[in-house]
């Protein structure tokens, strides 16, 4: 630091301390400033419930009766759920639910993918371009610390209802995307 940068930072000090009266109330009003950066306004709040309230009446005009399959599906995998008093330590719990929400994903897409008979894919083009008027479907899960996903494209509105909703009972999360033009897709979230 040379003489002149120590004249620029004692300057700066007294303005600090001229303008806020110390240095400790300049970083309160900074890190205020910087907490008040993160909050949302009225608004982005608006938007927000009203995005819930589109994406939960989707959901709701989507649901229906699952099958009885994916009921059955449900059941077996709730009865597999690791339980915390099976383990010694909080660490193996959480790992064993990682395992157990990857098997139960991987185990699920398969299973309700062979009863509709729809092929299921790791290629992220099946749900980003699943053909024009048709669906997609994405389900994500960790492997090992990596996001995967398991995509199903190529369904048309009905085969689309009956897998969204079953995928949706599991509580795997789907998300679905439409090509409603060629090269033009939705992603519903």
């Amino acid at each position: 630091m040379d003489f002149n940068d120590y004249l620029d930072s004692s300057d700066e000090l007294s303005r600090i301390e001229s303008v806020y009266g110390s240095v400790a109330e300049y970083n309160r009003v900074l890190y205020e400033e910087n907490l008040t950066h993160f909050e949302r306004s009225e608004e982005e709040i608006a938007q927000a419930d009203n995005e819930l309230a589109i994406y939960n009446a989707k959901i709701k005009y989507l649901d229906g009766t699952p099958s009885e399959f994916a009921s059955k599906l449900s059941s077996e995998w709730v009865s597999l759920k690791p339980q915390e008093k099976d383990f010694n330590t909080s660490s193996e719990y959480i790992n064993a639910g990682y395992e157990y929400s990857k098997d139960k994903t991987v185990n699920c897409i398969d299973a309700i993918s062979k009863y509709y008979n729809v092929e299921y894919s790791d290629k992220a083009d099946t749900f980003y371009s699943p053909g024009v008027k048709r669906f997609g479907i994405n389900v994500e899960y960790i492997d090992s610390g990596a996001i995967k996903h398991k995509f199903i494209g190529g369904l048309d509105y009905e085969m689309f209802k009956n897998v969204f909703r079953d995928l949706y009972y599991l509580n795997l999360s789907p998300t679905m995307s439409l090509e409603y033009e060629p090269g033009k897709t939705t992603i519903f979230i």
